[in-house]
């Protein structure tokens, strides 16, 4: 996704996800170009199985950047975090 980022905001899209027992946690990025500027699209999501899966928040965020061995979307808007981790489920 860094990539596409980086060649213009190409249209790409992440999932990271995280498995319980019965859980299931999910954090999808989505390169989308907003009034003529690139954004990060990251809607989190929870659902316990078999239940349908509940929105948790979405946000927009206007950099992706790599930070060591870690790929960051930061300058986000809608509340914390700032800085949301495409590698780290927070």
């Amino acid at each position: 996704m860094l990539a596409e980022y980086r060649d213009h905001c190409h249209a790409a899209n992440y999932v990271l996800s995280s498995f319980g027992v019965d859980t299931v946690h999910q954090e999808s990025f989505r390169l989308a170009v907003q009034s003529g500027r690139c954004r990060i699209v990251v809607t989190e999501s929870f659902r316990v199985v078999p239940q349908p899966q509940h929105l948790l928040g979405r946000r927009a965020c206007s950099r992706l950047r790599a930070v060591g061995t870690d790929v960051v979307a930061d300058r986000c808007t809608r509340g914390p975090p700032a800085t949301i981790s495409l590698t780290k489920l927070g």
